[in-house]
């Protein structure tokens, strides 16, 4: 199995965060992605993300500056990307003092890019659309479990489920953003309703399913006509 690193550095705010522009593999080339690489023989993945990272920002960093926030694994031959050996990724997420010492030291471009909104809409790996935010959520909240998915399909945070459930539904169960959007319809059958939900932050996408506990029926006077 192949074994790979990807790092994504935030300033102490978690404000900005340093992204890299892929010549390749082929199926990256011309998008936007953490920094990271291929972990070689004999090498743990936070050396390697030390390595990876110094090679391609020019930024000396340490081991203990980057937190495991994810392990993504592939065995899905039919999972996107398409034709892929089996693989897997240590995500890290790291808080530099000094990233704006970041610059370009290889043939691909490195940018510091603000985290907003407007992230969501940048030409990135796919994945990144909801893997930025779990890393950021994960490094500015202590968050210490690290998240494990299997590729293709995504892995609910236990700590977001749980706060997503007492709040009735108000931060994703997935990055914990408050950007939640239903479908703006119900579909009852009776003895309980489901409503589509999404995510704005991370893109995620879910059915929420209720029960029917109890009903009051409150009768009111037809208005009268003036």
């Amino acid at each position: 199995m192949k074994r790979y690193v990807l790092g994504f550095m935030f300033n102490a705010a978690g404000a900005t965060l340093v992204l890299i522009k892929k010549n390749k593999p082929k199926w990256q080339a011309g998008l936007w992605n953490g920094v990271g690489g291929k972990i070689e023989e004999g090498e743990s993945p936070a050396y390697a993300m030390v390595r990876e990272f110094q090679e391609e920002t020019g930024l000396e960093t340490v081991q203990t500056d980057w937190k495991p926030v994810a392990l993504m694994r592939h065995r899905d031959p039919g999972a996107w990307p398409p034709k892929l050996e089996d693989f897997e990724v240590h995500v890290f997420a790291c808080a530099g003092q000094n990233i704006t010492a970041v610059h370009t030291a290889t043939d691909e471009v490195v940018i510091v890019r603000r985290v907003d909104a407007s992230l969501m809409d940048y030409n990135m790996v796919p994945n990144l659309k909801w893997l930025i935010w779990l890393a950021r959520e994960a490094l500015f909240e202590k968050q210490i479990r690290t998240t494990l998915i299997e590729y293709g399909e995504l892995s609910v945070d236990e700590k977001h489920e749980r706060k997503y459930v007492a709040e009735g539904g108000l931060t994703c169960p997935v990055c914990g953003s408050d950007a939640v959007e239903g479908a703006g319809y119900v579909e009852v059958n009776g003895v309980g309703c489901t409503n589509e939900v999404k995510c704005l932050a991370c893109r995620s996408e879910w059915l929420d399913e209720f029960k029917l506990s109890g009903l009051t029926i409150t009768r009111k006077r037809p208005t009268e006509a003036t």
